[in-house]
């Protein structure tokens, strides 16, 4: 076989495996990835969880991870120890609307890795 199609093959393979992603975050912070500001304890989010429905913990993996049910779809929910912040990754117009919902009870706010902040409006 050329070995152009087989690296080229092998880089297409490669290539997809790297896809990070986008996460979006529920956080206090004016930039979800500052040291410093106020932070989402992991009692207010337990807290947070025990009074909605549409949220449990995901019981097949760690304490950190939820899963969380909107419009008739799901989607993961992390809870960040060290930075004091929820966040999913790639979430759809549903998620957001969700997270938005959450954010306002935790008197947070939604914002994006290139911190933009998300609104009810979108």
């Amino acid at each position: 076989m050329n070995p152009r199609v087989i690296f080229a093959s092998l880089l297409t393979i490669v290539s997809m495996g790297a896809y990070a992603g986008y996460d979006v975050h529920i956080t206090r912070k004016a930039y979800w990835a500052d040291a410093t500001n106020e932070a989402i304890s992991y009692a207010e989010w337990v807290t947070y969880v025990d009074c909605d429905e549409e949220v449990s913990p995901d019981e097949l993996n760690s304490r950190n991870d939820f899963i969380v049910v909107a419009e008739e779809q799901d989607f993961p929910l992390w809870y960040e120890p060290a930075r004091g912040e929820l966040y999913t990754k790639d979430p759809s117009a549903a998620a957001i609307r969700k997270m938005l919902e959450i954010a306002k009870v935790l008197k947070a706010k939604v914002q994006g890795d290139d911190g933009e902040i998300y609104s009810i409006e979108e």
